[in-house]
């Protein structure tokens, strides 16, 4: 079934899409770009980081996640690395980004363009015959500015799939696919531990969803919960760590709660 998406302009000024056919946004009518980095970059902390930034996103979607964290790890002007690794199993065309007017606020042409390569070769892996399921192979691009690097790997494929080293951490993981009605296998405990597996030890998982299903999953996964107010008008979104001091600051959630 084709999916039928519409460009639609943001309290903030920003664009998202709305898909007409399954009656979905792709990120907050309130404000896409504010929304992006308030639950993402912000929620995971990584401006309180200096030095490399490694991140790991489950959903790229339009990629607004991939450019807002990157514009925020090129604002500093400090020397450092971001490794940014996403898995996609429905990439969207290339072209579709040029409805969403990013180049209005994105100051990097560059980064932009190799966005536009990652998808342009995803679309193709999945469109083109496939040889056996294991043999998915990852997108891997590179920009460098004076001494700032931005690394961006595709994983265009479900994320059971994605190839990642096994001793492969990451400071943040963006949960970021549509709900669990669209995609009940992404809030999943074996997603929550495939994400764990990857998380380093001070770093966070950050998601936009709050619910009770979800943070029972999260919990049976081996993870330590806390809330943090939402962004705009929605009450609250979800933490998780590794270990309870990852999370100080938010509000900690009982985990022998969710485990019941």
């Amino acid at each position: 079934m084709a999916v039928h998406l519409v460009p639609i302009q943001t309290g903030d000024g920003s664009y998202t899409f709305y898909n007409v056919t399954e009656n979905i946004y792709f990120r907050s009518l309130q404000g896409a770009r504010s929304e992006a980095f308030y639950v993402f970059v912000a929620g995971a902390r990584l401006p309180e980081r200096g030095g490399d930034w490694s991140v790991l996103e489950l959903g790229l979607g339009p990629g607004m996640n991939f450019l807002v964290t990157a514009q925020a790890f090129l604002a500093r002007a400090e020397v450092g690395t971001l490794r940014y690794h996403v898995v996609e199993n429905a990439p969207l065309s290339p072209e579709k980004l040029g409805q969403l007017a990013y180049l209005s606020w994105f100051k990097y042409p560059a980064v932009y363009e190799l966005l536009q390569d990652a998808l342009s070769q995803a679309v193709q892996a999945v469109t083109e015959p496939q040889v056996p399921a294991t043999h998915f192979r990852p997108i891997q691009l590179r920009w460098q500015i004076h001494a700032q690097v931005i690394e961006l790997v595709l994983y265009p494929c479900a994320w059971e799939l994605a190839s990642l080293p096994k001793q492969l951490t990451f400071d943040a993981v963006y949960h970021d696919p549509f709900g669990p009605a669209a995609n009940p296998e992404c809030w999943s405990e074996p997603c929550f531990a495939w994400e764990r597996a990857h998380l380093s030890e001070t770093g966070l998982i950050t998601t936009y969803g709050a619910s009770t299903p979800m943070r029972k999953a999260m919990a049976q996964a081996g993870l330590y919960l806390a809330s943090r107010k939402g962004s705009g008008n929605k009450r609250e979104m979800t933490l998780a760590a590794r270990n309870p001091e990852a999370l100080s600051g938010n509000t900690l959630l009982s985990q022998e709660k969710y485990l019941k």
